[in-house]
């Protein structure tokens, strides 16, 4: 073999050497270049999922609140609408008691509930008052019960008051006390049950 065949033998043989290992580099560099692409992807993903799951939460949150002010404006349209309701029922119930208060059937209770008082009392002192919105019944009632009746000085919605001071009992039979213990204890149905 001669020096030029065996220097192209050589070129040859190197040139596949540095050919291989350019090939295995390379090879090696797209093995790297995929991985930190698939990396690369993976993080995105996670990077929009997170971002997805973070906006869902965030939108979630804006829904609940605007749910909870919607909620708490009904709740508050209601509750005012039961109060008008409610003030009307018992502005009803006034103007009832007030043409009753006009009859001859108010002062047959006055003096029923009068008598009842006076039964209570037995032999202990006892006080009844009249409102003064009454005080045109007192002469009245006292000839058809014949008991001294007194004007209240305080102010209340039909009916008597009586005071026993010896058992300190106070009886209240007033219009007055009544109502407001009805408006105490009233609770709106909304039309199905009052």
């Amino acid at each position: 073999m001669t020096i030029d065949e065996k220097l192209q033998r050589f070129t040859e043989i190197t040139l596949a050497e540095i050919q291989k290992k350019a090939d295995a580099e390379l090879e090696e560099h797209k093995k790297l270049l995929k991985e930190q692409a698939n990396a690369h992807k993976r993080t995105m993903y996670q990077n929009a999922e997170a971002e997805v799951h973070s906006e869902a939460e965030h939108v979630s949150k804006e829904i609940n609140i605007a749910l909870a002010n919607e909620k708490l404006s009904l709740r508050r349209r209601y509750t005012r609408r039961q109060n008008e309701l409610e003030d009307k029922v018992f502005d009803e119930v006034l103007d009832k008691l007030r043409s009753f208060m006009a009859t001859s059937k108010y002062e047959d209770f006055l003096v029923r509930k009068i008598n009842d008082a006076i039964e209570y009392a037995g032999e202990d002192n006892l006080y009844i008052y009249l409102s003064a919105n009454d005080a045109s019944w007192l002469n009245k009632l006292i000839e058809r019960t014949g008991f001294p009746l007194q004007v209240s000085e305080e102010a209340f919605i039909g009916g008597i008051k009586a005071r026993i001071p010896d058992r300190n009992i106070l009886i209240d039979e007033s219009f007055q006390g009544a109502i407001d213990t009805l408006h105490k204890e009233f609770i709106f149905m909304g039309g199905t049950d009052v």
